[in-house]
């Protein structure tokens, strides 16, 4: 593990406390998987199934109005949960059609905005941002945060970040 880690015990589980950015996060969790279940949201597909609902909460409150829906990316679970969702919604007849579904990222690290394109991540050079958990330069779900996208009629934006 190169960062920096602490561990500390919390009701029974130990917990580690990982200095430095997401990143190091991440690189911790996924050593740590080598012997164990990795939980993390950016692989394990279970997690989508909770992001559905925020397609089944927008249509409570919006209903059949709904037309756009505009989302941050990092790895692209709520993305592509939401897409879930609203194909669920579609499926089962309650929308006519699902909202088209524009990703965000940060002009900081925005791999997916670069690469929409060519369909792949487009290399970048992370530079700082308030955005950090948006700030993801080799997205594990990138082919199919295109693929929400792309079905919904969608588009990929850059915004500027501090």
């Amino acid at each position: 593990m190169a960062a920096k880690a602490r561990a500390i015990e919390v009701l029974g589980a130990e917990l580690i406390k990982v200095s430095g950015p997401r990143s190091a996060v991440t690189e911790a969790a996924v050593a740590a998987a080598r012997d164990a279940y990795d939980a993390g949201h950016a692989r394990d597909d279970a997690f989508l199934e909770g992001t559905k609902t925020i397609a089944y909460e927008l249509f409570e409150e919006v209903g059949d109005q709904l037309r756009d829906v505009i989302t941050p990316v990092g790895q692209g679970t709520v993305l592509i949960g939401m897409a879930m969702g609203f194909a669920d919604l579609v499926a089962s007849g309650r929308m006519e059609r699902a909202p088209r579904l524009h990703g965000v990222q940060s002009d900081a690290c925005a791999p997916l905005v670069r690469g929409a394109s060519l369909g792949r991540p487009a290399p970048v050079v992370r530079q700082p941002s308030i955005a950090d958990g948006i700030r993801i330069p080799e997205p594990t779900r990138a082919e199919r945060s295109y693929n929400a996208v792309r079905y919904s009629g969608g588009r990929w934006i850059a915004v500027p970040t501090l």
